[in-house]
């Protein structure tokens, strides 16, 4: 009866703990499946929006704002693209899956296209990291990042012109996005 009784008592003791620690995995599983899920949507969004502006007809002496909203206009039909409009101009704007906005900007002169937005810094690292076998693919032409909180000047992470084709490597990219935090992340495409 004794023995029954001190099992009774562990069993209570225990149960908590076991089932606090049950609740904390499936609460991290689903955090981080969460995480990706974002992350995937950011990097659709990102290259859809070149996708987009390669479609278009950008004359080297055309207004870069102009057909800066005419691609936000355009994005506002396709899947996946968080346009809203922002109370204090009334234009519309790329909002990204963490609810930063995304600054895009064509340069008609340079034909190219510049896209910035504030994320957390290991999304940041991860992004990076998943374009680094694309970046000629992608014809990425310049990326830096810098901390959203903090005064800092851009850390640059890759520019086609000094790069060369050598890969990433993992401490470029951290010593860009950093370790924990908020990152505005800049990157740079070639239209053509």
């Amino acid at each position: 009866m004794k023995r029954l009784f001190k099992l009774n008592w562990m069993l209570i003791l225990v149960a908590p703990v076991v089932g606090f620690a049950i609740m904390a995995g499936l609460w991290l599983s689903v955090t981080a499946a969460y995480e990706n899920i974002r992350l995937a949507r950011a990097s659709n969004q990102l290259l859809g929006v070149v996708a987009k502006a390669r479609d278009m007809t950008v004359e080297v002496s055309a207004d870069g704002k102009v057909l800066t909203s005419y691609l936000i206009d355009r994005l506002v039909q396709e899947e996946g693209m968080h346009v809203v409009k922002d109370p204090q101009t009334n234009a519309r704007v790329l909002v990204n899956p963490w609810d930063h906005l995304v600054d895009v900007a064509l340069l008609p002169p340079t034909q190219q296209l510049k896209l910035m937005t504030e994320m957390p810094a290991v999304a940041c690292r991860r992004l990076i990291l998943s374009y680094a076998s694309e970046v000629t693919a992608f014809k990425l032409q310049h990326m830096e990042a810098w901390n959203a909180q903090a005064a800092k000047a851009p850390r640059l992470i890759y520019d086609a012109a000094i790069t060369d084709k050598t890969p990433l490597r993992p401490d470029t990219v951290l010593g860009g996005c950093g370790r924990n935090g908020w990152v505005v992340l800049s990157l740079t495409f070639s239209l053509r």
